[in-house]
């Protein structure tokens, strides 16, 4: 049935195609506010977020074709409030120009996303907060933030030396998390700190020399858990602020987990220990 449906989708045009595929450059990235997200469940998340979705597009293929069967393509959107966006059919190899996914499903949307600011984001009643700490892998970083939403975090803070919230690899592995939460950019330690202080926030810091027994963690209502990239760990600035270090119990000679599965496992613990 999507097969002849999909017969009636145009084929995306020269110059949206040469459009979209500077969308794997920052610049074009900032410049224009889209985001060309790729997965059935990247899509999904932001149709179901009701995001301003520029179009879908459809590989012109077998993958291309079951991927949209399975979003329901064709048949109308799950939620109301999604306004139905232009489904352009794209050739495989064109396709496969616009992402950098290897095996790619086939399926993929132009979304107008952008990063929240920190001014908006400091007035928001946020309680607990990630924030990610010169991580510059993005596969870590897009696992930090999916897990943040899963767990129930209120929002997301990156800092100015990670790797960009937008890179097509961050925005991959976070599945569309990115749409679930609030998620800050370029926010560097100083004005973490000043804020916390003044809205009486603890800070946690992950450090791999505090092990400690899984079990969880005594949180007060609001907090932050600060999370160092593997390759240059936490910011010095942080030892000029009062903070609590944390961290976990490692056996059989193991060091440390990476990032994105230290930080799961400690927000996990924060959240079971909370107060409020």
């Amino acid at each position: 049935m999507v097969a002849s449906i999909a017969s009636s989708w145009p084929l995306i045009s020269r110059s949206r195609l040469m459009v979209w595929r500077k969308l794997r450059l920052r610049k074009e990235r900032e410049k224009s506010g889209l985001i060309l997200i790729e997965g059935l469940r990247s899509v999904g998340e932001a149709i179901a977020c009701a995001q301003k979705v520029e179009a879908i597009l459809v590989a012109d293929d077998h993958d291309g074709l079951a991927a949209a069967s399975r979003l329901g393509l064709g048949r109308g959107a799950a939620n109301p409030e999604f306004q139905s966006p232009p489904i352009l059919r794209v050739a495989r190899q064109e396709f496969e120009q616009m992402t950098d996914t290897v095996h790619s499903s086939g399926l993929a949307a132009v979304v107008a996303w952008r990063p929240l600011t920190w001014e908006a984001f400091a007035v928001r009643q946020a309680r607990r907060i990630l924030y990610c700490d010169r991580m510059n892998d993005p596969g870590n970083l897009g696992t930090l933030i999916r897990t943040a939403a899963g767990l129930g975090l209120d929002g997301v803070l990156i800092s100015p030396e990670s790797v960009e919230v937008t890179n097509p690899k961050v925005v991959r592995a976070t599945a569309g998390a990115v749409f679930r939460l609030p998620i800050v950019s370029a926010v560097d330690v100083e004005q973490v700190g000043s804020w916390a202080g003044r809205q009486k926030f603890t800070i946690f810091l992950a450090d791999v020399a505090h092990q400690s027994d899984p079990a969880p963690i005594p949180a007060p209502a609001k907090w932050i858990l600060t999370i160092g990239g593997e390759t240059h760990g936490l910011d010095p600035a942080w030892e000029r602020l009062s903070c609590r270090r944390i961290g976990i119990k490692m056996s059989r000679g193991i060091e440390s987990f990476n990032a994105g599965v230290a930080g799961a496992l400690l927000m996990d613990r924060l959240m079971a220990g909370r107060d409020g």
